[in-house]
């Protein structure tokens, strides 16, 4: 429970717009969940979730890729790659490498969103 605790003040800190504040937050949720739940666990990899976006806000672009492809890896041994959080996660990493100017990762990891989706949906699905 502390460890949700934790994370959740994070999330009421960036609310706040106190992006340093909350990425310490989130730091210490981290390892508290870490520690607790073992580093394959759902709440790990939403904590990493939430953590690369405040450092997305901070412009600290690798480290929110970084955390995002963790969140990755977990999501998609837990969820499979064709589970929404997971494919939510890829548009995210294809969105920070652009963000950082390097816009042919980004298109990759895009163009691998957009082959699940036609894979699940179908080409003439209107989401595509």
């Amino acid at each position: 429970k502390v460890a949700t605790v934790v994370h959740n003040l994070g999330c009421y800190l960036i609310s706040a717009g106190k992006y340093d504040q909350a990425a310490q937050i989130f730091e210490q949720a981290l390892a508290l969940r870490k520690s607790l739940l073992g580093s394959k666990n759902e709440d790990v990899a939403t904590t990493l979730y939430n953590a690369a976006s405040v450092y997305n806000l901070l412009s600290n672009y690798s480290k929110a890729v970084e955390y995002l492809k963790d969140a990755f890896t977990i999501r998609k041994s837990l969820l499979g790659d064709r589970n929404e959080k997971v494919i939510e996660i890829m548009r995210r990493i294809g969105g920070v490498y652009c963000e950082m100017g390097e816009y042919i990762e980004g298109m990759k990891w895009n163009e691998e969103v957009l082959n699940v989706m036609r894979a699940d949906l179908g080409d003439d699905h209107l989401d595509l």
